[in-house]
């Protein structure tokens, strides 16, 4: 599911959105840029998809301290703004490295495996239930409620 927007035989914007192989369409809008000057192209690519779906925009740690990286952050998310999509939620990855090693384990908690889905669908359920995670909470409040949300984790 990709899009170029074209001006003179150049591209101008790209969009592509993403889906698992066996998904009918796509799941999240994780591509999007377009050429310096060229933002309402790419709020016009938008626009014109036939796909009304998240954007993922993925930026560095530290985006806001880079004036550089800052400006393309704000002129993409300005661009999918102009095309009708809102700001959701702000997320931060973490990622461990080998440099950051594991902390001892204190044996307060002790991991081991459940083969019982119905055992993992009632955490689920407790977890969900008391939840601040915009994409839960949104899972929550659409058909089949707190059930299907906990369904759609397991």
């Amino acid at each position: 599911w990709s899009w170029v927007a074209l001006r003179e035989n150049t591209v101008i914007a790209r969009a592509a959105w993403w889906g698992a192989p066996a998904d009918t369409e796509p799941v999240v809008l994780n591509w999007f840029d377009f050429a310096e000057g060229e933002a309402e192209a790419g709020a016009e690519l938008l626009r014109r998809a036939p796909f009304d779906k998240e954007y993922e925009l993925i930026a560095p740690a530290g985006w806001r301290d880079d004036p550089a990286v800052r400006a393309a952050v704000e002129e993409r998310a300005a661009a999918a703004t102009a095309a009708g999509m809102k700001p959701l939620v702000e997320r931060y990855r973490y990622r461990w490295t080998p440099d950051c090693p594991l902390p001892e384990r204190t044996g307060r908690l002790t991991y081991r495996p459940e083969p019982d889905d119905a055992v993992i669908l009632d955490v689920l359920r407790r977890v969900h239930s008391a939840t601040l995670d915009v994409h839960a909470r949104k899972a929550i409040e659409g058909p089949g409620g707190l059930e299907a949300a906990a369904q759609e984790e397991l």
